[in-house]
């Protein structure tokens, strides 16, 4: 097996893994049927040789009630006495004996007393006379067989004894019989109907005439099996493709016990193991060639690519020093592929070292140039134009243009606030800048706007968002306080709820259209900004879900006629920080 090729190798060991199985399967299958037949006979065997005993504890039962009454007294008394005053009070100790009888022995039925007169309780006449005639000449107890009772509540089938009782007293009727005891007892009150209850072998007990009882089956099938064995007299066994059958009598009170396996319901659960061991057996030729390919493809393949690697470079051809071996396997071929990859790179990813730290030095310098220059020229521009709104400031205030002053300091703090200020501000610095874009709009619009603060104390030095203020007020005076005459209240608010912080700022203008405010949602939740005329408020929306998160953001309502509100949701901290703070 040495000089085969590892392929071949694992095609000769698959092969005889999978004629193994096939073996196993095949042998299971034709024997074990055969062992679980062989096996349920032998347990038969031991079964009817418990019924039998069992039928024989009945018997010495019946023995025992019919012996207790012979050496009684008082029956001899009944037997033997004459009609008269005194036989009434004879006849009613004998019912309270009987009774007591009954009450010891809880399985029996009737006891029928024949002599004089008749004495039963369920037992007709009729049935006492042909008893009497078929074994009316027996001299011991007998057993009569299997008949049907019934009493005043249900129907049962019973064991009938029967036996002569001898006179026992002196005189010309000693040892001679006077009357005769016949002894019953209710079958299903024994314990085989319990023990062999869920047996899946049926089994039936049968007397001489063909009467039975089915201890663990039903009424049909116990009449089936009575009919097998009759229709076969004097076999003790009858085995055929079906069924097997098997019979033992008990001498000592002519009964049969019979069994009867269904072969077919028997091998019902060798069926399921033979089903099992194909599933199994699959399952494992399945998980066999798993492995196989599995080893093949971690070891056999890349041994062969490792070996051609290394065949074509023995050949002289150096330009497969440049290309990489890829293998895919175990971790030992994988790693002994990389080792040898990075042997063949080694001289060339120095040199490219070399050149992109050259590249990234002089892209360096040229980025840090530009840096400097655009912050000179962010320091001059906005200075110069600061510096032009407090000249302007000064003219206004020297000609006594209080509104102008105001206006153009206002737009002071405006411009210098969004030069200096970060992502990230305190709100009270943010409100600041609020009030002074509101004073100028104001100046606009004199008489025409009512602003309301109501701002928690604890909100002002919470940390928020740079200039998302002033878009929305900017909306505000161009959509509602510009576009009607009459007076609009401004509405500015914050609240913290937990690590929740909210801004309000809510308008009685005209409000907003549905369909515009339907478009504006859509343009918000789409998480970009586009132009549009509400490209501030969108703009506002993307910082914010940005900085705080997707679950944060522009809450915007409103109905038209009535007023717009809009809510900015924030956490009480951000999740990152302006660079500038």
């Amino acid at each position: 097996m040495h000089k085969l090729k590892i392929r071949q190798q694992f095609a000769l060991v698959l092969l005889i893994i999978l004629l193994t199985i096939l073996c196993i399967g095949y042998a299971v299958s034709v024997l074990a049927g055969k062992i679980v037949l062989q096996k349920n006979i032998v347990y038969v065997g031991s079964m009817l040789e418990k019924i039998e005993q069992e039928a024989n504890y009945v018997d010495d039962k019946g023995s025992a009630v019919i012996n207790f009454l012979q050496n009684d007294g008082l029956l001899q008394d009944y037997f033997e006495g004459e009609m008269g005053g005194e036989y009434y009070e004879l006849a009613r100790q004998m019912d309270q004996l009987l009774t007591s009888i009954k009450i010891i022995y809880p399985e029996t039925s009737d006891i029928v007393l024949c002599g004089k007169r008749i004495y039963a309780n369920i037992t007709t006449k009729r049935q006492v006379d042909e008893l009497l005639s078929r074994f009316g000449r027996e001299k011991a107890v007998v057993c009569t067989g299997i008949e049907m009772q019934t009493d005043v509540q249900n129907e049962y089938k019973a064991i009938r004894y029967m036996s002569p009782i001898y006179s026992s007293r002196s005189g010309e009727n000693y040892a001679n019989p006077i009357g005769t005891c016949m002894v019953s007892f209710r079958l299903r009150n024994f314990n085989w109907n319990n023990e062999f209850a869920e047996m899946g072998t049926n089994y039936v007990l049968m007397d001489n005439f063909g009467q039975y009882y089915p201890i663990n089956c039903e009424e049909e099938r116990a009449k089936m099996i009575t009919g097998i064995f009759l229709d076969h007299p004097g076999s003790n066994t009858v085995d055929t493709r079906e069924y097997y059958l098997s019979v033992k009598k008990n001498h000592s009170n002519n009964l049969y016990v019979i069994s009867y396996t269904d072969k077919q319901e028997l091998l019902m659960d060798v069926t399921y193991v033979q089903r099992l061991i194909f599933i199994f057996g699959a399952a494992g030729i399945a998980a066999l060639l798993l492995v196989c390919g599995l080893l093949y493809h971690s070891i056999v393949s890349p041994i062969y690519i490792l070996e051609q690697y290394m065949g074509r470079i023995a050949a002289g051809n150096f330009k497969e020093v440049k290309n990489h071996v890829t293998v895919r396997g175990s971790c030992e071929m994988i790693r002994l592929a990389r080792v040898m990859n990075e042997m063949t790179d080694e001289l060339e990813e120095r040199s490219r070292r070399i050149i992109n730290t050259t590249n990234t030095l002089y892209e360096v310098d040229i980025e840090k140039q530009k840096a400097e220059i655009a912050f000179l020229r962010s320091q001059i521009n906005p200075h110069f134009l600061y510096n032009a709104l407090e000249i302007i400031k000064g003219i206004c205030m020297k000609n006594n243009l209080p509104e102008g002053a105001m206006v153009a300091g206002n737009l002071g703090k405006i411009f210098r606030y969004s030069i200096k200020g970060g992502d990230v501000v305190l709100l009270a610095d943010e409100i600041g800048m609020a009030r002074a874009y509101i004073d100028i709009q104001k100046t606009r619009f004199p008489y025409k706007v009512d602003v309301v603060y109501n701002l928690a104390e604890e909100t002002l030095k919470m940390p928020v968002a740079g200039m998302i203020l002033q878009p929305i007020l900017e909306n505000v005076f161009l959509h509602s306080v510009e576009k009607t005459t009459a007076m609009t209240t401004l509405y500015l608010a914050s609240k913290l709820e937990g690590e929740e912080l909210y801004l309000t700022v809510q308008d009685d203008g005209v409000g907003i259209h549905k369909e515009t405010l339907e478009e504006l949602k859509r343009l918000m939740s789409a998480g970009s900004v586009h132009q549009s005329q509400h490209v501030g408020l969108a703009n506002v929306n993307f910082r914010l879900r940005l900085m705080y998160g997707e679950n944060y953001g522009l809450i915007v309502e409103s109905r038209w006629g009535e007023g717009t509100k809009v809510v900015v949701h924030m956490r009480s901290t951000p999740l990152y920080r302006s660079d500038k703070e």
